[in-house]
């Protein structure tokens, strides 16, 4: 029984996680956008440039969730750009 429980919760984890992989934004452009916003408010919260807060979450030496988003947002505004 217990092997039962512990099954539906690893298939439930997964549809969990393949729900969070649909698509948010209807399109490439809404999606740049509201990134772009994000990564600026970051910045604006650390009172530095973009560039600035880019190379600093490069760079860190202790983890800062703020600061490991920004890198994560910067890789997706890159992506997008690219496209």
């Amino acid at each position: 029984m217990q092997e039962l429980q512990k099954n539906f919760k690893e298939k439930k984890s997964l549809y969990d996680r393949a729900q969070e992989l649909r698509p948010q934004f209807s399109d490439n452009t809404k999606a740049l956008e509201h990134f772009i916003k994000e990564l600026e408010l970051i910045s604006k919260k650390f009172g530095i440039c973009v560039s600035e807060l880019i190379k600093k979450a490069e760079h860190q030496q202790n983890f800062d969730e703020d600061l490991m988003y920004a890198l994560s947002l910067s890789r997706k505004i890159q992506v997008l750009k690219s496209l």
